[in-house]
């Protein structure tokens, strides 16, 4: 039964012939006379069909081509049931057929363009909207569900795969559903990770977003930090997320004062700053006379400080307050700072 089911969905004629077929079951058990000579029926029956002939008539599936070689013959039926006279018919088919299905067309042009701006307005949120011509081929090629693979090098060995998974509705329009991102390191294979987005549930970051994300760091949205918690997964095998609501009490502006980080005197700075940190984004900033990297910590509502050589500081050992060899010796660290085994950008 399910293997039938999965053949019905991949023919999308035979679902909806299958459709009309439940309609006219219904209708059966409304109405007392015999549907399959009731006229005003079987007009709408037949421009039903007409409709999906034309809807479908660029299918390459196989399956598909064959149930349109065969509801062409239907159609045929049709209409020498309620039009027996050829003259009639003859009318119908270089007269009256022509103008309905430039109507149809219309339609179905209207129904296409309004699908491709949705398309484009979703793979705006994630930061895919330069590849949408590339969706729009996908889409034009009558193509069910499909994914489009966009991949691109975010350092010398180590590189973004971005998936972006679409669906076919019933009414033939397209939606992005998932963002799969998976970022692999061409020296090391333990570093790869990856977690697939599902945009149906509010899980829309753009793809930069995404890298910063994986890189185990945390995203600002309508007021909410986010992060992944990459030491857990679920059942499907992406990571867990973790919600930071305004009500967990995280202001970054305190952090970045209590650090001592000399760009949050300059507005346009502090700005920038706060906008590039709520992006994920690990950044340079001054602290003393010194520089420093430094990416938000919603968790313990503090932001976490690195030096030159990737080290995490205290905000003591940042500010001059403390010696760096203490931490260094306490922490027993003997290279670049880790984040659950994975070397930090």
């Amino acid at each position: 039964m399910e293997r039938e089911k999965q053949q019905v969905n991949a023919n999308r004629i035979e679902a909806e012939l299958l459709r009309w077929k439940e309609k006219e079951d219904r209708f059966r058990q409304l109405f007392s006379f015999d549907m399959s000579t009731n006229k005003a029926f079987l007009k709408e029956k037949l421009r039903d069909y007409e409709r999906i002939i034309h809807r479908y008539k660029n299918t390459q599936n196989p399956t598909e081509r064959f149930t349109l070689q065969m509801l062409r013959q239907e159609r045929k039926h049709i209409e020498k049931q309620l039009y027996p006279n050829l003259l009639v018919r003859m009318v119908r088919r270089f007269v009256i057929n022509p103008v309905r299905r430039y109507f149809i067309q219309r339609e179905i042009s209207i129904h296409k363009k309004a699908n491709q701006k949705d398309v484009f307005r979703q793979m705006r949120d994630i930061g895919m909207d330069s590849h949408f011509s590339k969706a729009t081929r996908m889409m034009k090629q009558e193509n069910k569900d499909f994914s489009l693979p966009i991949t691109h090098y975010v350092g010398d060995s180590q590189r973004m795969e971005n998936q972006l998974l679409f669906n076919q509705a019933e009414d033939g329009s397209h939606k992005l559903t998932a963002h799969r991102v998976s970022l692999i390191n061409d020296n090391n294979a333990a570093e790869n990770r990856s977690h697939t987005f599902d945009l149906q549930n509010g899980e829309r970051f753009q793809a930069r977003e995404a890298f910063n994300l994986l890189n185990g760091r945390a995203v600002c949205k309508a007021g909410n930090w986010i992060c992944l918690d990459l030491n857990d997964r679920d059942a499907a095998g992406n990571y867990r997320m973790k919600t930071f609501p305004s009500s967990h009490g995280y202001d970054i502006e305190k952090s970045l004062q209590t650090a001592g980080v000399k760009e949050i005197k300059d507005p346009a700075k502090k700005e920038g700053l706060i906008t590039a940190l709520g992006r994920g984004e690990k950044v340079s900033v001054t602290i003393g006379r010194k520089s420093f990297l430094i990416e938000a910590n919603p968790q313990h509502k503090s932001i976490n400080i690195y030096n030159k050589d990737n080290l995490k500081l205290s905000s003591a050992v940042a500010q001059g307050k403390q010696n760096v060899v203490d931490i260094k010796q306490g922490q027993n660290l003997s290279g670049p700072a880790r984040r659950n085994g994975m070397k930090m950008n």
